[in-house]
């Protein structure tokens, strides 16, 4: 697949579902070294994130441009019917404002 992207342009990669929060910072260091072996921009690079766990340190990354976090939704009687969790405002709060620091663009995914 790598063969087949070289010679052209992506101008947006986006890892997706969650699961990018359980990446460590070697893993995001593998994806970084072949965006450069491969020439591939990283002028968007978007990672959706659970509030509650995420095991690289995003309030210092220097790769992803946009996150996503998970929220999924604030009503209690949702989360319950769709069997999710409900995640503390200040948690969230906290994550969008170390977020904040360092990139302008952040989405919650709401259900």
């Amino acid at each position: 697949m790598l063969k087949n992207i070289k010679n052209n342009k992506l101008s947006s990669i986006y890892f997706g579902g969650g699961t990018p929060s359980l990446l460590n910072e070697h893993q995001i260091n593998q994806i970084k070294e072949l965006f450069d072996n491969y020439n591939i921009s990283s002028e968007e690079v978007s990672i959706e994130i659970y509030p509650d766990i995420c095991n690289f340190d995003y309030d210092n990354n220097n790769f992803f441009n946009r996150f996503s976090i998970g929220v999924q939704s604030f009503d209690d009687k949702l989360l319950k019917l769709y069997n999710r969790k409900n995640y503390d405002y200040k948690i969230i709060e906290d994550i969008i404002y170390k977020i904040k620091k360092i990139i302008i663009t952040i989405k919650l995914i709401l259900i």
